[in-house]
C-alpha cells in the first residue's frame, strides 16, 4: 500500500495531518469510524484533569465575569439530551432573537437506551434575558430530528425539522419565544422522504432545502444523484409554498454522484440567496441566485482533484495507477451574505485517500485549520483565517497530539463555524477548536470568535469564549449563533464532560449533555487584525539546489505560511504549515526522506501563493 504522510519536522514545521481510516457507512449521512494511524504523531503530555460533569437542575441565570481580555460572558444550561449529535455536518440556526425575546432549541432526548424514540425538537425561551426551566419533553408529538429555525418577516417563529418519512416538518408559532406551535408539512409529491432542512429568511420569503432519502435507506435518486438537494420557497412566511421539490440541474450527476446530510448551509438577503455545499468526495461549491431563488449559477470554491468521482474509488487523480491523497471539505461550513451582497464562505478542511476500492475503508486526514473563501474570490483561492489553538505555555510552535486523543467527530480540529453580523456590517466568526492547554485521553475543544470590520480583508486574532478555568474538563461543540449581532453574540451550544460522540461511535455512554446559553458581549478584546495566510513572496529561493534533501528556504514573510510539496506525479508528498517560530525571512528543511526526483514547492494559498521546482539526488 502507497501511503502519503504529512509530516512533523521538529519545531520547524507545524502538524497539519493526522491519518485514520474511515470505513463507509451504509449511508453517507454520518462519520462514524475507526481510526488507525498510518504515522506515530509525537505523544503530548497531559496536562487537563477531568472531573464529573455538573450535575443538572433548574435554569438558573448566571452572570460571569470572564478572567480574559475585557468581555463579559454569561454561561447558562437552558437544557439537556442524550442525543448529543447535534448535527452531522454544519450546524442549522439554533437561536433567534426579536430584540426583546430569545428561543433556542436543539434535537433533545432523554432517553438512555441509545434507541432515541422520543427524539425531537428542545426548546427554551428568554424574556429579558431569563430562561425557562429546562424542558424535559419535545415540543412534537413524533419522533424528528435536526431542527432549524427563523423569524418570519411576520414576526412568528417557525421551525423546520425532519420526521424521517414524507415531507418536512414545519412548526409555527405567534412570536418569538411564545404561543402554542401549529405544526403543517411543507408540500412535496418528490416520493421519497427529504431530510436534514435548512432555511434562511429574506422579508417575507422562505428559502428552504434539505436532500432525498439516502437510495439504501428505500430513497430514490433525484436526477440521478443520490442523497440530491431539494429547494423550496415560500413568499408568504410558509404559508403557502411558490416553489417545491426543485433540484438543481447545475447539480449534475457527471459530477456530482450523492451529497451528504448536513453538508450545506444557506443564507437569503436583499434577493440573494448562497447555499454553500461541502463534500468530501466532490467539488465543494456556492449555488448562489440573484434573483430570489428563480435563477442559479454554480461556483466552485474547491475543485476536487477527481471529476466525477465514485464512492469507493482509487484516488488516483491522473490515471497513472498511483494513489493521490486528495484535499477536500470536511463537510462542516457556513455562509454569509453581507449588507455589501458579498457571500463569504467558511469551512473545515480535510485530506483523503482510498488505496482499495470495496475494502469499506478509505483514510481520513486530519487538519488543523478554518479556511475562508468569497465570492469575489478565483476557484481554490482559499486561505486560512483560524487554526486549533496552540498552547502558548509549552514553549514551542507545535499542536502535539496523537490520534488516539482526536475526538470523533469527522472533521478538521479547527471547524464548526457560525457567522453573524451587526448594524455597521462588522463580521463575526465563532468556531469551535481543539486546544492544546487541554489534553487528557483526548483534546478538549472550546469556543473562540474572531472579527472583521473590512468585509473579510483582515481577520482578528483569535478570542477564546469558553476558557473553563475551573479545569472542569468541558467540551464545547455544535455552536451556533444568531446571525443579527446586537449588544452581544448570542450563541446555543451543546456542552460535555467528554469529547466525542456516543451517535458517531466514539464508545461514550449515551448520557446527558448540557445545551447551554453562551451570551458574549461584543467589546472583544482585539489585539490585531491581520490579512488571512497566503503568501506574498515573490523572491522565494531554495538553495542549495539540487540537494541531497537538507535545503534553506528565503523569502518574505515566511512564518505561519502553508507550505505543500508535489512530486513530478503531482502527488502531495508534503502539506503543513511553518511554524510562528521560523525567521520570517529563512527557514531551513529536511526533506531528505523523499526519494530522489523532481519537486515543486508550494508556500502560501490562493492567488498570491508561489511555487518552486527543486530537484533531490542523494
Amino acid at each position: 500500500m502507497r501511503k502519503i504522510f504529512t509530516f512533523l519536522f521538529a519545531s520547524t514545521l507545524t502538524l497539519t495531518g493526522i491519518a485514520q481510516l474511515k470505513p463507509r457507512p451504509a449511508s453517507p449521512a454520518l462519520k462514524e469510524s475507526i481510526k488507525i494511524p498510518l504515522i506515530a504523531p509525537t505523544i503530548a503530555p497531559s496536562n487537563q484533569n477531568t472531573q464529573p460533569q455538573p450535575s443538572k437542575g433548574s435554569a438558573t441565570k448566571l452572570p460571569t465575569q470572564a478572567q480574559m481580555k475585557s468581555m463579559t460572558y454569561w454561561e447558562e444550561i437552558i437544557g439537556f439530551s442524550t442525543y448529543d449529535n447535534q448535527t452531522n455536518n454544519s450546524m442549522q440556526n439554533r437561536i433567534l432573537s426579536d430584540g426583546t425575546n430569545l428561543s433556542a432549541l436543539w434535537t433533545y432526548s432523554s432517553e438512555l437506551n441509545a434507541t432515541w424514540a422520543d427524539r425531537g425538537t428542545g426548546n427554551n425561551s428568554a424574556d429579558d434575558g431569563m430562561w425557562g426551566t429546562e424542558p424535559y419533553e419535545r415540543i412534537e408529538s413524533f419522533r424528528t430530528g435536526f431542527p432549524t429555525s427563523l423569524v418570519g418577516g411576520n414576526g412568528k417563529e417557525i421551525i423546520f425539522c425532519h420526521s424521517g418519512t414524507g415531507g418536512i416538518t414545519q412548526l409555527t408559532r405567534d412570536q418569538v419565544g411564545s404561543g402554542t406551535w401549529t405544526t403543517t408539512t411543507v408540500p412535496t409529491t418528490l416520493g421519497t422522504t427529504l431530510l436534514w432542512p435548512k432555511a434562511a429568511i429574506d422579508g417575507n420569503t422562505i428559502h428552504l432545502i434539505a436532500i432525498s432519502e439516502p437510495e439504501a435507506q428505500g430513497g430514490i435518486l433525484v436526477n440521478g444523484i443520490d442523497m440530491n438537494m431539494v429547494y423550496f420557497r415560500s413568499d408568504d412566511n410558509g404559508a403557502t409554498w411558490s416553489i417545491t421539490d426543485h433540484y438543481f440541474p447545475e447539480i449534475d450527476v457527471s459530477e456530482f454522484k450523492s451529497l451528504s446530510g448536513d453538508a450545506y448551509d444557506i443564507h437569503a438577503r436583499d434577493g440573494h440567496v448562497s447555499i454553500g455545499i461541502f463534500l468530501e468526495f466532490s467539488d465543494t461549491i456556492l449555488m448562489h441566485s440573484m434573483d430570489s431563488g428563480s435563477n442559479w449559477e454554480l461556483k466552485v470554491i474547491s475543485d476536487f482533484a477527481i471529476d466525477g468521482y465514485t464512492y469507493d474509488e482509487f484516488t488516483d487523480s491522473n490515471n497513472d495507477g498511483l494513489i493521490d491523497t486528495l484535499f477536500t471539505s470536511e463537510g462542516c461550513g457556513t455562509v454569509h451574505i453581507d449588507n455589501n451582497g458579498t457571500t463569504h464562505v467558511f469551512f473545515g478542511s480535510s485530506f483523503i485517500m482510498d488505496d482499495t476500492p470495496g475494502d469499506t475503508l478509505y483514510s481520513f486526514f486530519n487538519t488543523f485549520d478554518l479556511l475562508y473563501w468569497n465570492d469575489t474570490l478565483a476557484t481554490d483561492s482559499i486561505y486560512i483565517i483560524a487554526s486549533a489553538q496552540e498552547s502558548e505555555n509549552d514553549n514551542d510552535d507545535v499542536f502535539t497530539v496523537t490520534l488516539a486523543q482526536i475526538p470523533r467527530y469527522g472533521t478538521s480540529l479547527c471547524s464548526m463555524p457560525t457567522i453573524g453580523e451587526d448594524a455597521s456590517g462588522k463580521l463575526y466568526l465563532v468556531y469551535s477548536a481543539a486546544d492544546e492547554e487541554y489534553i487528557d485521553q483526548q483534546v478538549y475543544r472550546h469556543l473562540f470568535a474572531i472579527t472583521s470590520d473590512d468585509n473579510g480583508d483582515t481577520w482578528s486574532t483569535p478570542v477564546e469564549l469558553t476558557p473553563d478555568e475551573e479545569g472542569e474538563g468541558l467540551e464545547y461543540a455544535f455552536p451556533s449563533l444568531c446571525r443579527n449581532i446586537d449588544d452581544k453574540l448570542h450563541i446555543v451550544l451543546m456542552r460535555d464532560g467528554e469529547p466525542g460522540l456516543n451517535v458517531r461511535g466514539d464508545l461514550d455512554n449515551v448520557e446527558e449533555v448540557d445545551i447551554v446559553y453562551l451570551g458574549v458581549t461584543t467589546d472583544l478584546d482585539i489585539t490585531a487584525s491581520v490579512a488571512p495566510v497566503a503568501a506574498s513572496n515573490v523572491e522565494l529561493m531554495i538553495y542549495p539546489n539540487p540537494t541531497t534533501g537538507q535545503m534553506t528556504l528565503t523569502g518574505e514573510d515566511l512564518r505561519k505560511q502553508q507550505l505543500r510539496v508535489t512530486n513530478i506525479a503531482g502527488q502531495v508528498v508534503v502539506n503543513t504549515r511553518l511554524s510562528n517560530s521560523v525567521d520570517s525571512k529563512s527557514c531551513p528543511l529536511d526533506f531528505s526522506f523523499l526519494p530522489d526526483g523532481v519537486y515543486n514547492l508550494q508556500i502560501g494559498t490562493g492567488e498570491t501563493s508561489t511555487t518552486r521546482s527543486f530537484i533531490i539526488k542523494h
